[in-house]
């Protein structure tokens, strides 16, 4: 399967956790934008009022041609408990149809309704949807993540899990 990454990061954070996805996976990651670039200032106060209505932000073209991948997982931030609004864009501006379709999403204070809401906007589509993965963005989990202790997988059915690192094991 192949496996596309498509993130979107206001901070950073997410990108950085989806630059690991990437090397676990094995996948492509490729960057998803608004049309009209939001501030931190603005991000926090109009887009959350956006997210909580479930609004969808116009974004920009991919760098990629998705109908090259059968695998795509979407990935961004929590805002006011909801997903960013490029988020519900991404969904409702692409052709999804047939893939294979996964959640990623961060938060840093509550995730609040945001599984849920992802769950309910990707099933609107005609896409296999497997499953929304959450994931506190707090500095211990971003160390254990960048450190390896904390890896991405497909565990047997499919789903996109975070497992723990196996140490390896040393000759004696």
């Amino acid at each position: 399967m192949k496996t596309l990454i498509v993130c979107y990061s206001l901070s950073g954070k997410t990108k950085q956790l989806c630059l690991t996805m990437k090397r676990c996976l094995d996948g492509k990651l490729t960057a998803l934008s608004e049309a009209k670039n939001r501030s931190l200032f603005g991000a926090y106060l109009i887009g959350s009022l956006e997210s909580r209505t479930r609004k969808a932000a116009l974004t920009k073209p991919l760098e990629v041609d998705i109908s090259e991948y059968n695998q795509i997982i979407l990935a961004g931030p929590v805002w006011a408990g909801f997903p960013a609004p490029a988020l519900n864009g991404f969904i409702r501006q692409y052709d999804l149809e047939d893939k294979r379709l996964y959640g990623f999403l961060t938060y840093s204070g509550s995730c609040g309704k945001a599984k849920e809401a992802m769950e309910e906007e990707m099933a609107s589509t005609k896409a296999k949807v497997k499953n929304v993965l959450t994931m506190r963005s707090d500095q211990e989990t971003m160390r254990a993540v960048k450190g390896g202790r904390l890896s991405f997988a497909f565990d047997d059915e499919g789903m996109l899990c975070l497992m723990k690192a196996v140490p390896e094991e040393q000759d004696d």
